[in-house]
């Protein structure tokens, strides 16, 4: 399990490393950080799933919202 961790964590840095110096090379500072950011979120929750450690659903918080108004507007 660690070492999978490790081999994810190279590769995610491996990827970065390639792109960002693509993305640098045409001047694009905004695009470095939201990849930067992206690429973050990525590698934490690609880690907690190699770890097995569960991930709530989005879907419940949304269900949670629009539930509602579709049994507004559909009437049921």
């Amino acid at each position: 399990m660690v070492l999978s961790l490790i081999f994810y964590l190279l590769f995610i840095i491996g990827v970065t490393i390639l792109q960002i110096t693509k993305i640098r090379k045409e001047n694009q500072m905004r695009d470095i950080i939201v990849y930067s950011v992206l690429m973050g979120m990525a590698a934490f929750l690609g880690s907690l799933m190699i770890l097995g450690i569960p991930i709530p659903s989005p879907t419940k918080p949304l269900k949670y919202v629009f539930e509602p108004i579709g049994k507004l507007i559909l009437g049921s």
